[in-house]
């Protein structure tokens, strides 16, 4: 069993790392779950660990796709007791730019904005810097592909906010905003109610090609770490529930049938 139980089965051992990605965490804090109001007190915080582990499926995801892409990298920034970040902020990007114009066709990182005058404290997942033909990608990464009115427009008002910044500060290079979906197969697949930012949808495929990144193998350490979470999941029912799982599933349909008539 890749867990052990404590007093409601909650503790969680991560396996060792060895190239995964996102695994769901099972933590005595999710004792305390919002979704016992709808279901049993033993299943409950199994879907809060679940669905904590979905937020941060994205930035496990952006980090993968960096440490995969065969691009040159901005250095990353450090914190003022000189530990590297997973970002590069805006001013080390500006003192790196031109250097590597000269040493490299390509360049991406993930940037940084804070504190810096003409936009918003805001982060963009890839900024990826094509120096021979002067263009500047700045690329949003998604996992999902439904984006409603109010996101799908915010996600471009950022996108478009950024864009407007980076042609003020590098005026001989082009900027292109990009939103990455990750997983479909055509833009066409998702659903993004603004017309302006539909303009600006690119597949996974699509995208990994550009910045040089392996988008099978990838997928192929995703696959695994679904098959991984989707293994403990079910086994975490079936300790908690056993053999009584049938008898409860008898019983629920038993009550259903009886709401019916």
């Amino acid at each position: 069993m890749p867990y052990s139980l404590s007093q409601r089965g909650l503790t969680y051992l991560r396996s060792v790392k060895q190239k995964t990605m996102t695994k769901i965490i099972l933590k005595e804090k999710h004792n305390k779950s919002g979704y016992d109001c709808i279901l049993d007190d033993k299943l409950a915080p199994l879907i809060t660990s679940t669905h904590a582990s979905k937020i941060s499926h994205g930035s496990d995801l952006e980090n993968l796709v960096h440490e995969y892409s065969q691009v040159v990298q901005f250095e990353k920034s450090v914190n003022k007791s000189g530990k590297p970040l997973t970002t590069t902020s805006y001013p080390d990007f500006v003192k790196q730019f031109d250097k590597l114009a000269l040493t490299t066709p390509t360049a991406v990182c993930k940037l940084k904005f804070k504190n810096v005058k003409g936009i918003r404290n805001t982060d963009a997942d890839f900024v990826y810097v094509d120096f021979i033909n002067k263009i500047i990608y700045v690329c949003e990464m998604k996992s999902g592909a439904d984006f409603d009115t109010k996101k799908a427009k915010g996600e471009t008002a950022q996108l478009n906010e950024t864009k407007r910044f980076l042609e003020s500060k590098h005026p001989d290079f082009a900027v292109k905003p990009k939103i990455v979906l990750w997983y479909v197969n055509s833009v066409d697949d998702a659903n993004f109610k603004c017309k302006e930012g539909k303009k600006y949808l690119i597949t996974g495929r699509e995208f990994a090609t550009m910045i040089a990144c392996p988008y099978d193998e990838v997928n192929s350490i995703l696959r695994k770490d679904k098959q991984d979470n989707t293994r403990m999941f079910l086994e975490y029912i079936a300790d908690q529930f056993g053999p009584n799982l049938k008898i409860i599933m008898e019983k629920h349909e038993k009550q259903k049938f009886k709401a019916v008539i």
